[in-house]
């Protein structure tokens, strides 16, 4: 019974002198919080010329339901998380669009989260656009759109230039219709 104790302490004792030597002397390893997908508290400093900002609006139009707004999701560069706060703007917009989309059980939007390739994909996404979409979709997600009425894409993008490292309204926004064939059933699901 001692010797077993013994084990089982030394291995306890193992763990903990590993983790914290990882800690220590693994620096390469570790990943600052923003690439570990925690979202930050940082307000992005809107003062950047016109040509910057943003590169997409928050906006969507489709069947005479339309709402815009001249701010977006920001993202610090090579990172997978939204800057917050959002703008009270952007809060009523999604939820102008999660009334449109409750009531339309046959629309979806199509979110398009943009990266450069100087930027690095620190995520399991098979790359960092798709990533930020995904983000997007989980705060739409939270603020009460169903999830199978929103869908993620990423794309590479020539045109995004940061500001400070950050990176205004790399992401944008298509409400589409849900496919059906003949037969009632639906070929394109969101």
């Amino acid at each position: 019974m001692k010797t077993t104790s013994a084990y089982l302490l030394g291995i306890l004792f193992t763990i903990l002198i590993g983790t914290l030597l990882y800690w220590k002397l693994c620096s390469s390893c570790r990943l600052d919080s923003a690439t570990m997908g925690e979202v930050t508290n940082e307000t992005p400093s809107r003062d950047i010329e016109k040509n910057i900002s943003p590169i997409y609006s928050l906006s969507f139009k489709q069947d005479g339901y339309a709402f815009s707004s001249s701010d977006n999701f920001s993202f610090k560069n090579s990172s997978p998380s939204f800057i917050m706060p959002i703008s009270s703007e952007m809060r009523n917009g999604l939820a102008s669009l999660k009334e449109y989309l409750i009531e339309n059980p046959g629309k979806f939007v199509e979110i398009t989260g943009y990266y450069t390739s100087q930027e690095e994909n620190f995520t399991p996404f098979d790359n960092l656009g798709l990533a930020r979409a995904n983000s997007v979709k989980n705060h739409f997600v939270m603020s009460g759109i169903p999830t199978s009425q929103v869908q993620p894409f990423g794309q590479l993008s020539k045109e995004m230039v940061s500001d400070k490292d950050i990176f205004f309204g790399p992401v944008s926004y298509e409400i589409k219709a849900i496919l059906k064939d003949k037969d009632s059933s639906s070929t394109e699901a969101p």
